[in-house]
């Protein structure tokens, strides 16, 4: 637990934390286009459609994915190539290490768009409601760890820390441009669709979040042997 919590810490300190959650506000705010007008004081808007507007705009098709992987998930590249990792297993271990590897980026990530939306809750508040849709807030912050955790991964498969944020936009953007010219059914494979907040979709997003953990702890586990 204090491996985890001194990697929370560290990340959250991190500037990049603080620009994600900025520019995930600024972000849902840019989607809303004309309807950023109606946060006027006193418009009297319903700040739910606002909210549900703003979190399935298409915009996020792109700053989602990158926003996504900002706080922490060069992390483990940057660890790995420097070899700053060799001094934590050292201290705690290769299990603790590979747990709090994992669980710190899900979190951080997580954390990171929980933020961000509650400061574009509050800015929607000057429009005389205080919304915060809790299924909305679990699809974005599921869809963030596992495209978090896409990010980490490719660094980690590639050795490059520029692909942990390359990777997730080029995986949304080819799934959705695939689904939109050659698989219309596939509604899926659009990222979009994911973040409407749908119970069923929130408990598919929170497996396939989990089956995406044990695989990259699988893989950190491999690329960490391989460098001690």
């Amino acid at each position: 637990m204090k491996a985890l919590g001194t990697e929370i810490l560290a990340r959250c300190k991190n500037p990049w934390f603080l620009i994600s959650v900025f520019l995930t506000a600024g972000s849902l705010w840019t989607g809303l286009g004309t309807g950023s007008y109606d946060l006027l004081p006193g418009t009297g808007v319903d700040g739910g459609a606002l909210m549900e507007e703003a979190c399935t705009a298409s915009l996020n098709l792109l700053c989602l994915p990158l926003l996504a992987a900002l706080p922490a998930s060069s992390a483990a590249r940057k660890e790995l190539a420097s070899g700053a990792f060799r001094n934590v297993l050292f201290r705690c271990g290769t299990r603790r290490y590979l747990m709090s590897r994992v669980l710190s980026l899900l979190i951080v990530a997580g954390l990171a768009q929980f933020i961000g939306l509650l400061g574009f809750a509050l800015l929607v508040s000057l429009s005389g409601q205080f919304i915060f849709p809790l299924p909305l807030v679990a699809s974005r912050m599921l869809c963030a760890m596992g495209l978090a955790l896409v990010g980490s991964a490719g660094a980690l498969l590639v050795r490059d820390t520029v692909c942990a944020y390359v990777m997730p936009v080029v995986l949304c953007f080819s799934m959705s441009m695939l689904q939109a010219r050659f698989w219309l059914e596939a509604k899926y494979l659009d990222l979009l669709v994911w973040l409407s907040g749908d119970p069923v979709e929130i408990g598919v997003l929170a497996g396939l979040v989990l089956v995406l953990s044990l695989g990259y702890g699988a893989y950190l586990y491999r690329e960490v042997r391989r460098n001690v």
